[in-house]
């Protein structure tokens, strides 16, 4: 782990999202899990070994994301998560098992999972949450757009701020279950609210605020703007997903199998967005 502010660390060793940890007075809280669970299992361990003996832990999820919740139950702690975040997981119980295409995510990579099922959440929160563990506050803040249970996590002491997927920039961010016009309204509360903090995103690790936000910002509003266009003209998906291809140069995956689940992960993503957003959905006409 890397300490990037006292008492706060930066996980980057495994596969999957960006993990954080800061440690209070009387207890620790965790940010988000590894996927696979020999990985989750390590990171536990990790944690043991310098927790100093703290009972007390929180394991934050930063949203309902298979890839950063699935070693939620590997590791020991009260899970947090916000409301809607919960709700995705009771409305998506066979989410595993009805999956026959893959969708180019981290976790349909690990080996050891065998059975994957959804974390239990033991506190929900709506707008904002307070975890206190000592005389020094980490608050949790209802940030959606990238996932409607997106959260953001604040450490005001050490002033750094985690945020998930807000700001994704190195591989294809999902957007099955997002929302451009307020992701792009949180992209302009981070830029306004928190400079001179270390930024955190759960894919890139630490960010540059102004520089990634900006590219960020740019690649949602081009994303918008053509979806848009492509609605207007009612062209199918199958014309939408050719062009959506063009996308793909904007990553430099390292082989050919991450190639292949940036690609997939991009379509399977905008499919979902776009048709959620921009088809509508045909009526059955009635029988006489």
């Amino acid at each position: 782990m890397i300490e990037i502010a006292p008492q706060v660390y930066l996980e980057d060793r495994f596969p999957g999202p960006r993990l954080g940890l800061v440690v209070l007075t009387r207890g620790l809280v965790l940010i988000d899990t590894p996927p696979c669970p020999d990985a989750a299992q390590t990171w536990q361990h990790a944690i043991r070994a310098m927790n100093g003996g703290f009972p007390d832990r929180v394991l934050v999820l930063l949203d309902h994301h298979p890839d950063r919740s699935l070693g939620a139950p590997v590791v020991d702690g009260t899970v947090m998560a916000h409301e809607a975040t919960v709700d995705w997981f009771q409305s998506n119980p066979n989410y595993f098992r009805s999956q026959t295409d893959r969708r180019g995510h981290v976790w349909e990579t690990c080996r050891t999972l065998q059975h994957p099922q959804w974390p239990h959440v033991h506190v929900a929160y709506t707008e904002r949450a307070s975890i206190y563990f000592g005389d020094t506050p980490v608050y949790l803040l209802h940030r959606p757009g990238p996932a409607p249970g997106a959260t953001w996590v604040e450490v005001p002491h050490a002033r750094v701020l985690f945020i998930g997927d807000a700001v994704v920039l190195r591989e294809p961010p999902s957007l099955e279950e997002a929302d451009l016009p307020v992701w792009l309204e949180q992209l302009a509360r981070l830029k306004e609210a928190y400079r001179g903090w270390v930024v955190v995103g759960g894919r890139d690790g630490l960010l540059d605020l102004d520089r990634d936000v900006a590219e960020m910002e740019k690649r949602l509003r081009a994303w918008q703007e053509e979806m848009q266009t492509w609605a207007r003209q009612k062209l199918t998906w199958s014309r939408v997903s050719r062009k959506v291809e063009a996308w793909l140069d904007l990553w430099q995956p390292r082989s050919e199998r991450q190639a292949a689940m940036f690609r997939q992960r991009l379509l399977h993503g905008v499919a979902a967005y776009y048709r959620r957003h921009y088809v509508q959905p045909r009526r059955k006409s009635r029988r006489r």
